[in-house]
């Protein structure tokens, strides 16, 4: 079985890609709220300090303060080592037992309109493409859309989705977290 939340579920699809082109049964493979590759480019990297200007990140560090210098290199790393990744599709017949997909039901600007207007305005001023702006719409927009988002494609095989109350981050911490654990439970195969 794998996971993962974010960028995570990223990871855990080509983990779970490179395992069973070696022969091994993945069976479980599930995405929290994560977007499927090939569908939206990474985030731009100028993200990260705005959502934070913005006050999202508020409470998320182990602190209760802002995020460390430690977690910011983490995940400007990780998107610029997206921007590099050419995702695969498994190979027919070859897919994981079941396929779940965990989506947060708001983006993480939702409610938050006055403190997200600096991260729009930046973000809006034409330096980005069109498909930049997919992906931020993704993160920071109302959502709308709670199917397989093309992991169905890239998985070959049906997914199973599910939506849970709060935004990309929240989902992630108390209260919410406990509805994220139900969703994952429905993935696991019954004792």
């Amino acid at each position: 079985m794998l996971g993962g939340w974010s960028l995570g579920g990223i990871h855990a699809y080509e983990t779970s890609r490179q395992l069973i082109a070696q022969g091994e049964t993945i069976t479980n493979l599930i995405m929290i709220d994560s977007p499927c590759p090939g569908t939206l480019p990474p985030l731009p990297s100028p993200t990260l300090n705005l959502l934070e200007k913005a006050g999202v990140f508020d409470g998320l560090s182990s602190s209760g303060g802002p995020i460390t210098e430690r977690t910011r290199l983490h995940f400007l790393g990780s998107v610029r080592a997206l921007e590099h990744y050419t995702v695969t599709p498994l190979p027919a017949g070859k897919s994981p037992g079941k396929v779940t997909v965990i989506w947060a039901q708001e983006g993480v600007l939702e409610g938050r309109e006055e403190q997200g207007k600096e991260y729009m305005a930046a973000t809006s001023s034409g330096d980005i493409n069109a498909d930049m702006d997919k992906a931020k719409q993704w993160l920071t927009g109302k959502r709308d859309s709670f199917g397989p988002s093309g992991w169905d494609k890239l998985t070959g095989t049906e997914v199973a989705c599910h939506v849970v109350g709060g935004n990309h981050f929240s989902i992630m911490f108390p209260p919410k977290i406990a509805a994220v654990a139900a969703a994952v439970a429905t993935g696991l195969p019954s004792k």
